[in-house]
């Protein structure tokens, strides 16, 4: 005699929309990633590596983080805005402008 269990379907008959919303917020909020503090050496550290970056022409690497994520985007340096705090780079795949906010930006890598 075998026994014949629905599985999983049992248990979604019980979940209300309601209930899987909440849900789906909290395992969101378990891959929230607190910001990185960066002392004024690091950030000192960055300009450097901007600047170089700008003078020979090498593309950076720059890693941000936003809304509990980090993200990357990969490009060379187009101008730096010192009135909107903005870093403005152009992406090695498709050409287009990225603005980045300083305040966003954890990590910087030069690609030789």
């Amino acid at each position: 005699m075998t026994i014949r269990d629905r599985g999983t379907k049992k248990w979604v008959s019980l979940m209300l929309p309601e209930h899987m919303t909440m849900l789906r917020q909290l395992w969101g909020e378990f891959d929230f990633e607190a910001k990185p503090f960066l002392d004024e050496f690091q950030k000192e550290e960055f300009d450097q590596r901007i600047s170089y970056a700008i003078e020979y022409n090498l593309p950076v690497k720059v890693t941000t983080w936003t809304n509990g994520g980090t993200y990357e985007f990969i490009g060379r340096t187009h101008y730096v805005d010192p009135l909107t705090k903005e870093l403005r780079v152009k992406s090695e795949e498709d050409g287009r402008l990225a603005y980045i906010r300083f305040s966003d930006i954890i990590a910087i890598e030069v690609i030789d």
